[in-house]
């Protein structure tokens, strides 16, 4: 029985055994060995997942991330975080790269050898991954070259000091041998020696290898002698190689006769013997042997795998036998699962000239297509891979054309051509991607402009004729030239007039079209030549289209100033617009407010006081044309105007704000704001005083009812009521709603209910805060008026609460009633708000409903309570809690219910933590050191964090430390983790002393710290003043801005004075309620007095201010704050002001405080950077938006929080060409962030708005010849959300590299399941994509879907799910039947299939443990 199965046998009977300690006193007790054993057989499991040629990247992953950190401290000056990311990155790329195709390519090789020069040094691991690396994965590389590859690794690794041992030089003979490379073991050997390395078992195999390769068999023998002399044992490997030994020297009749040698010695020849066997027949090419041989094979039950045929293959191309490739490559069957191979197969015959052969090997895939059953018209196309690498290979043009013609015929492909030129453009051959361009333009198919792009590209700036050719060579092949190919390639370099530019079409016989019209009216704008827009306008008029050169237009003002042309412009982008109904649901005058406001924006401020006369008759002439614009962009230039001190300006722009709009709403100057005017002095007096004069006395009394509403003087409140009427005094919603509270809290509930229902008559719009309701239903609650409660909460539901403060006033509502153990009062105002979907079910707001059975003592109450949480939320809130309270009580018939119940539901291994935890807080350490020998435990590094950080925050010392002690022999735990919690105890507690003890308790057990353990431990004992007895671990080095940033400057400060005193000064009580008078009066009356006023007092006023939006006031106290020494303005009060003037659309001030946050060496927050961000997004102020962004980054080394809306202010302004160079520059700088910037909603907006153009796609084409894939998947990503499959398609089979990303459309799924309303439809849209081919595990994708439809409780969809996975030929996994067996039965439905026994916990963990699959899901279902 297994480890895991005789733990599941364990703990399902934990129970029954627990009810037995009370007498016996311990649990089955399981040695260290078993927990031994089990760590091995796991290690030995994951082992096995790994395929040999892979297998290293693994262990390297592994080894690097246990690099010593005396090892690290010393090379200190190399090892940067940075790089160490960098290298994990391309390490992970190249893993994932093997993982899928077998084979990683020379550049990505060099990436990895160029990441660990930059470190300075190699561990030992990383210079075997190197080594293993320039063999039989490099396909692609000549033998010979790859020899050469690992010399020049083995020399520089030994040059950085790295030591090599016998695993080293093993890789290395294997690359020998891999590359069939000429060598003399003896050498080898004598090498070995001289570096004090001992050859081991594997050494002298691969010499044997060595000799017989050369066919040199005396030489394997006496190799061989020695093995067996030293009793080293003779495996499998050796006899394959003594066959082909015994062949290399035409001695067949001994190398057939090593099968019957190694079945004498007790081995069974296995496919690999066969496969060696029939490769030294195909040498010879004797094809009748080798059927023979497979005839054998078969006749012993030995199957020969496809991988086996394509190596006897190999065997027949190299030694030229290619007339016998058809018949031994006919039994190769490539659609199981070896396509790579087949891959790898052909880019080594290429690489060693043998294009025939390989391309015999290509056709092979003609298999999988007919496989498919492709219907007319339906396309599948192989052999991208032939074609690229023949390109590579500088194949003549001639040759490759007549194999593309044959793939062609074939049905292999339907465009091979198409991957020529793409892989010549990419090599940099012009000369060869013409001839693919015309070939293709005699085979009908399409040519589109941006295949011309990297030609164009590469012309230089003064190379006129060039650019001329190939812009005639595009004239010729017929292909429309768009707008972006002569605005980004052919005007920047000919640099021509208008009528030189037409002429020059003219010349190659080119078109006048409305692309070309409107690049040169782009290039005339943006050089300033407005005049020549004019002209074109008036000789083209139906071909122009402002708005495609509009993100120009708004600066050129500023550079030309001419307003005649600039006027044109916008009346001929007027009647365009008319004409077009709307653009993009806006009306003409905000369109044309747009560009105004955009244009006057642009306008330096130095300039604009001088351009005063040019933006006069602008306005005039505006006017006299009616070229209005809304009212919003007004007061956006009337910012402008005033900020700028050209007032005099407004009356001439107020003339052009639309008419309509005025009539409707003036416009009002948005700077006044009311102020407050209240005086309260001595309310008593001041109230006595008014009345004897029978003058207005409201304002005092109103003022007096609210002091003692706060001070719960009901009496005195009635009394002042009642005076309210006396004196013909209507109260307010206010006062009405401050006396519900009151009575509450005095117990007068009833009081309370009637006073609501005054307010109710009197104010019946005035809506009530949560917390009065909250008091309300806590007193009813208590009263048992039950009855009354649930039209309050009907009530709440329509107050359109936050939810963050509607969940924090429900849960102490709750919480207040449950630690009464009101539990029925609790259950009713929790399944009111639940079922009428007030509040957002969560753990926290569950515990009231448990903490008031635990309260109770109703411990089977509180079990059933979660359990049924459980089933109905999947949430177990205060288990730990109740599993204490069962054990300290012995409960252990209610404990077996809930260990039963939570092994159904998180599966065995979880549940044994939760009694450990239980055990551990209860004081029962014996019992839990029991529970955690069971074998099969493991350490589950979230739970153990979970508990230790509960034990450091209550307080819990005991427990704690018996958690580090029982953990000790766990298999796989973090123990500098545990010992680092006790460090946190120990020094939360200031008792430096038990931290040093610590120390001492991980050397005793050889613990390596982790250095930030060493580093925090090193700061409590410094704090101390006690010596720290090691040396500790540097920091890397941080910009110095972004220390400054986060240093604690960038907190308030406050003295001992204003910490003791400023809580009970009566200047923060009066501030706090609003009343600034009364609290101004009082500070005055302090500093009269001479009485010192804390820091405190100032710092109250002037955050009180700021929070009512008073900012003039809120700036006043700050000066005053500022004559503390101790006063540093903090980056929340800096994010509060940037949000006040936002609020204010007071955007000049905003910018400033935001530049001021910046210089200040702070950081400012992410709210107020991007609600500024926002508004400059709102008003498409893309300059504005980029200024603050660079500020940003320059300033404090970060990356910009909004970049995402900078995005969005670019598309908003339809500057595609801006975007894409945004997008660009943005990559360059942090090309791992491409899949984090927006790019899908970017793109998917442009899909929406049909504005996908070639030159976006061409871009992220462009990125993904650079590794960089975030811009293409957010293309095909965008066109899945909108519905364009057949797009999607295209674009793949367009990018043939996309389909070895396929794991990018599981993230695509991944990401939405359960976040997406519209997750099932988009994931049906990947089923559709993937429908038919081969590079996505549809299986993987069903998995999902049915996941989705478990989440929507939808079981027609699920039960459909399982029907198409069995057309399909898929198997439904026990995991997934129990999934939709338990979604059948919560909705009632009978079950029409066999359920699976165990719970869905369980075969999570098989899953798991049997390493069958990969999702991520399963690992947190």
């Amino acid at each position: 029985m297994s480890s895991v199965a005789r733990a599941s046998a364990i703990i399902r009977h934990l129970p029954v055994v627990y009810r037995q300690l009370s007498s016996a006193g311990c649990l089955p007790h399981h040695g260290a060995a078993t927990t031994t054993q089990y760590a091995r057989t796991l290690l030995n499991a994951q082992g096995l997942t790994c395929t040999p040629q892979h297998r290293h990247f693994h262990a390297y992953g592994a080894a690097y991330q246990n690099v010593s950190s005396e090892h690290r401290v010393g090379q200190s000056n190399f090892q940067t975080r940075n790089v160490e990311t960098d290298f994990r990155v391309v390490l992970k790329r190249l893993d994932d790269m093997v993982r899928r195709t077998g084979r990683i390519t020379r550049n990505q090789l060099q990436v990895v050898f160029d990441e660990v020069c930059k470190l300075g040094i190699a561990t030992p691991n990383q210079s075997l991954l190197l080594i293993r690396s320039c063999g039989s994965l490099l396909p692609e590389v000549q033998p010979k070259e790859r020899t050469e590859l690992v010399h020049s690794f083995w020399d520089t690794l030994k040059g950085f000091g790295t030591k090599y041992d016998a695993s080293h030089y093993n890789a290395l003979l294997k690359v020998y041998l891999q590359n069939e490379h000429d060598f003399k073991p003896t050498e080898f050997l004598a090498n070995m020696e001289q570096d004090n390395v001992e050859p081991n078992r594997v050494t002298y195999q691969r010499l044997i290898s060595a000799y017989c390769l050369k066919g040199d068999i005396p030489g394997a023998t006496q190799i061989l002698e020695f093995m067996k002399s030293k009793d080293l044992p003779v495996t499998e490997g050796v006899f394959n190689s003594l066959i082909t030994g015994h062949a290399r020297s035409n001695d067949m009749e001994n190398a057939r006769n090593i099968l019957n040698v190694m079945r004498a010695v007790g081995l069974e020849p296995s496919a690999d013997t066969f496969t060696t066997l029939m490769a030294a027949y195909a040498e010879s090419g004797a094809a009748e042997e080798i059927e023979k041989i497979m005839e054998e094979a078969e006749s012993q039950n030995v199957t020969l795998s496809t991988r086996h045929i394509l190596s006897v293959a190999y065997s027949l191309a190299v030694c030229g036998n290619t007339d016998q490739l058809p018949k031994i490559l006919a039994k190769a069957d490539i659609g199981s699962g070896f396509i790579p191979d087949t891959i790898n197969l052909c880019l080594s015959l290429m690489a060693r000239g043998l294009d025939e052969a390989a391309f015999e090997a290509v056709k092979l895939f003609n298999s999988i297509r007919e496989d498919r059953n492709l219907v007319d018209g339906e396309t599948f196309n192989q052999g991208n891979f032939f074609v690229d690498h023949a390109v590579i290979n500088h194949m003549p043009f001639e040759k490759l054309n007549g194999y593309m013609d044959q793939m062609v015929e074939m049905g292999l492909h339907s465009n091979p051509h198409t991957v020529a030129l793409q892989a010549s453009l990419r090599r940099g051959d012009e000369e060869y991607a013409e001839k693919v361009i015309r070939r293709m333009k005699e085979l009908g198919q399409t040519l589109r402009c941006h295949y011309f792009w990297p030609l164009l590209a590469n012309v230089s700036a003064k190379n006129k004729t060039r650019m001329k050719h190939l812009l005639g060579f595009m004239f010729e092949m017929g292909v429309p030239v768009n707008i972006d190919t002569y605005t980004m390639y052919v005007l920047p370099v000919l640099k021509p007039s208008v009528e030189e530019m037409l002429k020059t079409v003219e010349e190659l016989n080119g078109v006048v079209d409305k692309d070309l019209v409107n690049a040169l009216c782009r290039n005339e704008v943006k050089t300033g030549r407005l005049s020549g827009v004019q002209t074109l306008m008036e000789r083209y008029p139906d071909l122009v289209d402002v708005s495609s050169f509009k993100a120009t237009l708004v600066s050129s003002f500023t550079r030309s100033t001419e307003v005649e042309p600039f006027i044109t412009i916008l009346k001929h982008a007027s009647e365009k617009f008319e004409s077009n109904s709307t653009e993009n649901g806006i009306s003409l005058p905000e369109y044309l407010g747009i560009i105004l406001y955009d244009t006057i924006s642009s306008i330096p401020v130095a300039d604009i006081a001088g351009m005063k006369p040019n933006l006069q008759l602008l306005f005039s002439r505006m006017a006299q044309e009616k070229l209005y614009i809304n009212g919003l962009r007004f007061r956006g230039i009337r910012n402008i105007l005033d900020r700028n001190r050209t007032v005099g300006l407004k009356q001439y722009a107020l003339k052009i704000v639309d008419p309509k709009e005025v009539e409707e709403k003036t416009v009002e100057n948005l700077d006044l704001f009311a102020k407050e005017d209240v005086d309260v002095t001595e309310l008593d007096k001041l109230c006595s005083d008014l009345k004897e004069k029978n003058a207005n006395y409201r304002s005092p009394l109103r003022a007096l009812l609210l002091h003692h509403c706060s001070a719960n003087n009901y009496d005195k409140v009635m009394e002042l009521k009642k005076e309210f009427d006396v004196a013909g005094y209507d109260l307010t919603g206010a006062m009405y709603a401050a006396m519900i509270p009151m009575c509450c809290k005095v117990n007068k509930v009833s009081e309370a209910l009637l006073i609501k229902k005054q307010l109710k008559e009197f104010d019946p719009s005035f809506l009530l805060d949560i917390t009065k309701y909250r008091y309300l239903i806590a007193e009813l609650a208590r009263s048992n008026q039950t009855e009354d409660i649930i039209p309050l909460i009907e009530e709440i539901a329509e107050l359109n609460v936050d939810p963050d403060r509607l969940e924090k006033n429900m849960f102490h509502l709750m919480n207040d009633l449950a630690k009464e153990g009101l539990t029925e009062q609790v259950q009713l105002i929790f399944d009111n708000l639940a079922s009428k979907d007030i509040i957002k079910v969560s753990s926290n707001l569950i515990g009231p409903l448990i903490t008031s059975y635990i309260v109770r003592d109703d411990m089977t109450g509180a079990l059933q309570c979660i359990t049924d949480c459980q089933t109905k939320f999947k949430m177990m809130p205060l288990f730990h809690d109740l599993l204490v309270r069962l054990v300290e009580k012995g409960n252990t018939e209610q404990l077996q219910k809930a260990m039963d119940f939570t092994s159904e539901q998180h599966g065995d291994i979880n549940m044994l933590y939760d009694l450990i935890f239980a055990f551990l807080t209860a004081g029962k350490l014996a019992e839990a050191q029991k529970v955690i020998e069971t074998p099969g435990m493991v350490a589950r590094d979230r739970r153990l964090q979970w508990y230790a950080e509960k034990c450091v925050s209550t307080q819990q010392l005991e427990p704690l430390q018996n958690l580090v002690n029982i953990t000790r022999d766990l298999y796989n735990c973090d123990r500098d983790n545990m010992y680092f919690f006790l460090i946190q105890y120990h020094a939360r507690a200031r008792d430096a002393q038990k931290c040093l003890q610590v120390w001492t308790d991980m050397q005793e057990e050889g613990i390596i710290a982790k250095d930030r353990t060493m580093r925090y431990l090193a700061n409590v004992l410094k704090t101390s003043n006690l010596p720290v007895p090691f040396q500790v671990p540097e920091l890397p080095p941080r910009d110095e801005t972004t220390d400054k940033a986060f240093s604690g400057e960038s907190r308030e400060a406050k003295s001992p004075a204003a910490v003791a005193h400023c809580g009970e000064h009566p200047v923060i009580v009066l501030s706090k309620a609003g009343n600034f008078v009364e609290a101004e009066r009082q500070l005055e009356s302090s500093q009269e007095a001479g009485e010192e006023v804390p820091l405190g007092v100032y710092m109250n006023l002037m955050w009180e201010h700021l929070k009512r939006g008073n900012i003039e006031e809120c700036m006043q106290y700050k000066e005053q704050c500022q004559r503390f020494k101790d006063f540093i303005v903090s980056k929340d009060f800096y994010n509060r002001l940037v949000i006040e003037y936002v609020k204010k659309d007071d955007l000049e001030n905003a910018h400033r405080v935001f530049c001021e946050t910046l210089a200040s060496g702070i950081l400012p927050l992410a709210s107020g950077t991007k609600l500024l961000a926002g508004k400059y997004q709102q008003m498409g102020n893309v300059e504005k938006m980029l200024e603050i962004k660079e500020v940003y980054e320059s300033n404090t080394k970060s990356l910009f929080p909004a970049t995402k809306l900078v995005l969005a202010t670019f598309i908003g302004k339809n500057d595609i060409t801006g975007a894409v160079s945004f997008i660009e520059g943005e990559i360059a700088k942090h090309p791992d962030r491409s899949r984090r910037m927006g790019l899908r909603s970017f793109y998917s907006k442009l899909v929406q708005t049909n504005q996908m153009t070639d030159e976006a796609v061409s871009f992220a084409e462009d990125q993904l010849s650079k590794d960089i894939d975030g811009p293409i998947l957010g293309i095909v990503f965008a066109y899945l959300d909108n519905d364009k499959v057949e797009d999607a398609k295209m674009l793949i089979e367009k990018v043939p590299v996309l389909k070895e990303k396929s794991s990018a459309l599981l993230g695509y799924i991944i990401d939405m399941v359960g976040k997406d309303d519209q997750v099932v439809h988009r994931i049906e849209n990947v089923l559709s994509l993937t429908e038919g081919q081969s590079y996505l595990d549809r299986e993987k994708v069903y998995f999902y879907l049915l996941k989705a439809f478990d989440l929507q409780d939808d079981w027609k969809g699920g039960m459909k799910v399982k029907e198409r996975m069995e057309a399909e030929g898929f198997e439904v996994t026990k995991f997934n039947l129990k999934r939709l067996s338990m979604l059948l039965q919560r909705q009632d439905q009978q079950v029409p299939f066999e359920i699976p026994p165990e719970s869905l916990a369980f075969y999570r963990d098989q899953l798991i443990s049997d390493q069958k699959d990969h999702l991520q899901e399963i690992g947190t279902e």
